[in-house]
């Protein structure tokens, strides 16, 4: 692995670090705030993150390194937050699974 490689995989886990640590120390309050009509909370985009980064990210990742012409399937975000998304979910749940999937995608790097 060169230096460059080290470089960016250290930035993707810092970078989980930080989402995770500025997450939790968000209000409940401001985390359902509506910013404006039609617009996702905070609390809604954190569940959309952690969910990329588990049935997108992570799956996509591991065929690139395992295929040559990986095919990848069209995520909807719009679609999956309406049949799964829930605002009563801990946002520190939503945190630590995040950070576990990035973990996952790291160890494949």
């Amino acid at each position: 692995m060169n230096r460059e490689h080290q470089r960016l995989i250290e930035r993707l886990e810092s970078s989980a670090e930080d989402f995770v640590l500025y997450l939790n120390q968000l209000p409940a309050e401001e985390l359902q705030r509506v910013p404006a009509p039609n617009e996702w909370t905070l609390h809604r985009v954190a569940a959309h993150v952690r969910d990329a980064e588990q049935q997108v990210f992570f799956y996509r990742l591991k065929r690139m390194l395992t295929e040559d012409n990986p095919a990848v399937e069209n995520f909807v975000p719009e679609d999956w937050m309406r049949e799964h998304y829930s605002a009563s979910e801990p946002v520190k749940k939503i945190a630590a699974e995040m950070r576990t999937a990035r973990k996952k995608q790291i160890a494949l790097l």
